[in-house]
């Protein structure tokens, strides 16, 4: 008796043994996992959807796994900044089974969010033995800033629209189609209207009605050091973010055409430029802008302002924003004003950084800021 017990136990003892590791080998291995590629652009608060395919072609179950993974500092799982920066999903897989593992998280912050990497862990049914394994992802999600209403501008900006501060150029528009005229030296012979050419006998050109154009150009400032190098304020940066896509919309509310120059990288485009144009495509693209650029600067304020006359055409205004200012700052905008005498500051100041620019129309926007919240750096 006591040896079918003694040998009863030995057999329990060996099972307990023998079980885990069994499935290490025979199991764990042959699960796999295929994490959808994600890589889109949302606004603060927006849900973003994780899938991920579990499959266990074995014909033994798999009693628990865990799926853990780390979140980037723009994404949270709730809506709250103050949110969990991780996420775990537990689940089980039964034999032969294929599992599509789902969860959500929210976007709470401006940037790019990125995460490649996801942590596995398999445990036996009585918790004796863990492994773990580690799955490479791409998942990429573009944080746009928030979309504040657009502010009232003050009267600097409102003459951009009309014939003080920018000249505005007539010229014919090509959806104006109003008739045909005949034929007069110097028209271009793209012009010609050939049905109404044949029709009278005679050469004739389209006429168009006339329109109107005015076009600003913002030069985005990220440098916010005498080494303009060192990364930048996140927070501050975020709200200069927030306050240029609020004037551009106040702007092509008036049909402003609005293009963008900065000297902060962008991950996302190899250019530094965006092109003027008006309307909700535009305003898109800029929002795009705003939430790809990172924190390091790739040249100084003064360089900026220089740059600006390959991009900046004739009769263009120029709305330079920024939260710095140093002394070679200061004289390549006086340059520049001298010059085109088309330049107009917006200064965003959470500081004493304050000069004086005499004959430049400067904007100043005194911020508020805890000490705590502004000795946050980019790391």
């Amino acid at each position: 008796m006591w040896t079918i017990l003694w040998f009863l136990m030995v057999i329990v003892v060996f099972c307990l043994w023998a079980a885990p590791e069994y499935w290490g080998r025979k199991v764990y291995p042959h699960i796999t996992v295929a994490m959808e590629s994600l890589d889109v652009f949302v606004d603060i608060g927006d849900p973003v959807t994780i899938r991920c395919k579990f499959s266990n072609p074995t014909r033994l179950p798999c009693p628990r796994v865990k799926l853990s993974m780390k979140l980037p500092e723009q994404i949270r799982s709730g809506r709250e900044e103050d949110g969990r920066d991780h996420v775990e999903v537990h689940f089980y897989l039964m034999p032969r089974q294929i599992a599509e593992v789902t969860f959500t998280v929210y976007a709470v912050r401006r940037g790019i969010a990125q995460w490649q990497e996801a942590d596995l862990e398999f445990t036996d049914a009585l918790g004796l033995r863990k492994e773990y394994r580690t799955v490479y992802v791409h998942a990429r999600a573009v944080v746009r800033p928030r979309r504040l209403q657009p502010v009232a501008l003050p009267r600097t900006l409102t003459e951009l629209l009309g014939e003080i501060r920018t000249k505005r150029f007539y010229h014919e528009d090509p959806s104006l189609f109003v008739g045909v005229r005949p034929y007069q030296a110097g028209d271009p012979l793209r012009g010609i209207h050939w049905l109404a050419t044949a029709r009278t006998g005679e050469l004739m050109v389209k006429q168009f009605g006339h329109t109107t154009s005015s076009k600003v150009l913002i030069l985005f400032n990220g440098q916010m050091f005498d080494l303009y190098w060192k990364t930048v304020y996140k927070h501050r940066l975020d709200a200069m973010c927030e306050r240029l896509l609020q004037i551009s919309a106040k702007l092509m509310e008036n049909e402003t055409s609005v293009g963008l120059l900065t000297n902060l990288h962008d991950s996302m485009a190899m250019s530094f430029h965006e092109p003027a144009a008006s309307g909700p495509v535009q305003l898109a693209r800029l929002a795009n802008r705003m939430g790809s650029v990172s924190e390091h600067p790739r040249s100084s304020m003064a360089d900026l302002i220089r740059s600006a006359s390959r991009y900046a055409a004739l009769g263009d205004t120029v709305l330079l924003l920024t939260s710095y200012w140093d002394t070679e700052a200061v004289r390549a905008a006086n340059e520049w004003q001298r010059k085109y005498k088309n330049l107009i500051v917006y200064n965003m100041l959470w500081d004493d950084n304050k000069w004086n620019l005499p004959g430049v129309p400067a904007i100043t926007e005194n911020i508020a800021y805890s000490d705590a919240v502004d000795k946050e750096a980019a790391s």
